[in-house]
């Protein structure tokens, strides 16, 4: 039916404590190593890690393309790749990382820890290349952007959920998203703008997490494909600086465009109709 098992296996929920020493031991058991520009790969073997290196460049690229943004990570991005989810698992944990038993990847804030570059890890399944590796990478180079300097500032805001999210679910390969949106208004179960904006906190029901993975990388993707990337990079900077709601910040990001909300829900409503 949907199709976001996967893509709530893309939650995490980080409950960690670590060390240094702890996080170094997360490429322990990874001899293959390559590095690019933006990149430094750990994988089972050199020619997956290259592999991963040259395809996360190629999402970096696409990423900065759709924000219309010129800038640099400040450091380069480690990915480690397990062979598999035990592997995975148990590199995490040894490292003082908590996840779920169901996780496929991780991406680790760089705002809960002190170890100075955007951190991706995953195992190699049939979608880590196309759903779980652009999603994570999404999380921690986007945030590299949206904080620049302020990354490791915990007092800065965290990001809407809408945004994190919808960026990363915008970003993957493989997504049914637009098949979610356009049946849930057939069905009259689309979540209202106002109440997919101010949400803090995951839903716990299976299907209103389903719609707010299908409606906010919706969401994100009209206000790109309408007003641009450049205009949603700001909003998503003053999203996390400044002390507005998010209803306000909407306005005063899009204030030539959008009048009010209710304005944007028909419009963004409008738009799946035709487009999806």
């Amino acid at each position: 039916m949907i199709l976001f098992k996967k893509a709530i296996v893309l939650i995490v929920i980080l409950l960690i404590t670590h060390t240094a020493l702890a996080f170094n031991s997360l490429n322990e058991g990874l001899p293959g190593s390559y590095r690019s520009m933006n990149f430094e790969v750990y994988a089972p073997d050199k020619d997956k890690a290259k592999k991963v290196c040259l395809i996360s460049e190629k999402y970096y690229k696409e990423l900065l393309k759709r924000l219309r943004y010129g800038g640099m990570l400040d450091k380069k991005c480690r990915i480690y790749v397990y062979s598999d989810q035990k592997n995975y698992l148990t590199s995490l944990q040894a490292a003082g990382i908590n996840v779920p038993d169901w996780s496929a990847g991780c991406h680790l804030p760089r705002r809960y820890y002190s170890y100075g570059y955007p951190v991706v890890c995953g195992y190699v399944d049939s979608y880590f290349i196309s759903a779980i590796l652009p999603h994570e990478l999404t999380h921690a180079i986007f945030a590299e952007f949206v904080y620049g300097s302020m990354i490791e500032e915990k007092r800065v805001r965290p990001m809407p959920l809408w945004i994190d999210e919808g960026m990363a679910v915008y970003m993957q390969k493989k997504s049914n998203y637009k098949y979610v949106c356009k049946n849930a208004l057939k069905e009259d179960t689309f979540m209202s703008l106002v109440e997919l904006i101010n949400m803090s906190n995951y839903p716990s029901a299976d299907n209103e997490l389903s719609l707010f993975y299908a409606q906010s990388p919706s969401l994100v993707e009209y206000l790109i494909d309408t007003y641009g990337g450049s205009k949603f990079l700001s909003l998503s900077k003053k999203s996390v600086f400044k002390k507005e709601n998010m209803q306000d910040l909407l306005k005063s990001v899009y204030h030539a465009k959008i009048k009010n909300i209710d304005e944007l829900e028909n419009d963004w409503i409008n738009y799946i109709k035709e487009n999806y």
